[in-house]
């Protein structure tokens, strides 16, 4: 938070970019497109017990785990 503005975006920036490139599917994507997902990514925060989708929902989100742990769970538990 003692860096200025721009200085804050580019690190939130490198940071998201690294955990894009962590993810498999990303792997062969040209540096340009990871930079357009990168910008549009928005960071959430969940609470435990909190679902981040329910099985049966349509999907309209990408989600990334960038600190944490969740749970998947079957339909029958």
């Amino acid at each position: 938070s003692g860096l200025p503005a721009p200085m804050q975006e580019k690190v939130v920036l490198a940071m998201r970019i690294k955990l894009i490139n962590l993810v498999p599917i990303f792997a062969d994507c040209l540096p340009d497109v990871k930079l357009a997902l990168a910008n549009s990514l928005a960071n959430s925060v969940f609470c435990p017990q909190q679902f981040i989708i329910v099985a049966g929902e349509v999907g309209t989100q990408m989600f990334f785990l960038g600190h944490g742990v969740a749970d998947v769970i079957a339909p029958d538990g």
